[in-house]
C-alpha cells in the first residue's frame, strides 16, 4: 500500500498514515521510509476506524482526501485521474472507480465494476447497496466536514451513510470507468464485496 501511494504519477500530496495502536511492526515499517510526504499519526490507544477517519479529516492539510487501507494497492494513475474529475465536476463530492479484487498473496480474483452515472449510484444507495469501494475513493474535505464527517453509530456502514448524506445535500458520487485500486480480500473484512 505504501509503495503504491508513493509511486503515484500525481506526486504533490501529503501522505497521512494513521496507525490505530497496531500491535505488529507497522510503525517500524512506516518509519523505514525516507519520504517527506509521509506524515505518521500514532493513536495512543485503539479508537477504531470511524474515529481514525474523522481524525485524519481534521488533521489533513489538503483539499481532497484519498482513502486507502493498509493492505490495498493504488494503480499509478489513481490520484491523477480522481483529482481530474473533482477539478472538472463541482457537484461531484466523491469519486471512486472500478476495482480489482486480489487475494492475500496479490493474485487476481476478479474484476469489479460499479455504476458510473451519479443517478445510478443514488439508486444503489436507496437499494441498500454500496456504489463505491471505500478504500478507493477521493473526496472533497470541506464538503465532508460540512455534512458532519463520518458517524460512528453507522459502523460498519459509515461510508454508505456518508454517501447518502452527500446526495441529501445536493452532491453526487461518481465512479471512473477504470480499474484504479486493488482491494485485498481476507477473512477480517466487515462486508462482502
Amino acid at each position: 500500500a505504501v509503495d503504491s501511494v508513493l509511486s503515484q504519477i500525481f506526486d504533490d500530496f501529503e501522505f497521512m498514515i494513521i496507525d490505530d495502536f497496531s500491535l505488529d511492526n507497522s510503525v517500524e515499517i512506516i518509519k523505514s521510509y525516507d519520504d517527506t510526504r509521509i506524515r505518521l499519526i500514532e493513536n495512543e490507544y485503539n479508537i477504531g476506524q470511524t474515529a481514525s477517519l474523522n481524525k485524519g479529516l481534521k488533521l489533513a492539510k489538503g483539499e481532497c482526501i484519498a482513502r486507502i487501507d493498509q493492505d490495498d494497492v493504488c494503480m499509478p494513475c489513481r490520484l491523477q485521474n480522481q483529482v481530474k474529475v473533482l477539478n472538472s465536476t463541482l457537484n461531484v463530492a466523491v469519486v471512486g472507480s472500478y476495482f480489482i479484487h486480489i487475494d492475500s498473496d496479490g493474485n487476481l480474483l476478479r474484476y469489479n465494476k460499479f455504476p458510473v452515472n451519479p443517478n445510478s449510484n443514488l439508486f444503489y444507495i436507496i437499494s441498500g447497496k454500496n456504489p463505491l469501494i471505500h478504500p478507493g475513493v477521493m473526496y472533497r474535505k470541506k464538503v465532508i466536514e460540512a455534512i458532519g464527517c463520518y458517524r460512528a453509530e453507522y459502523m460498519p456502514s459509515e461510508d454508505i451513510d456518508l454517501w447518502l448524506r452527500l446526495y441529501q445535500n445536493g452532491y453526487a458520487c461518481e465512479n471512473i470507468p477504470e480499474y484504479l485500486t486493488k482491494i485485498r480480500k481476507h477473512e477480517m473484512q466487515t462486508s462482502e464485496i
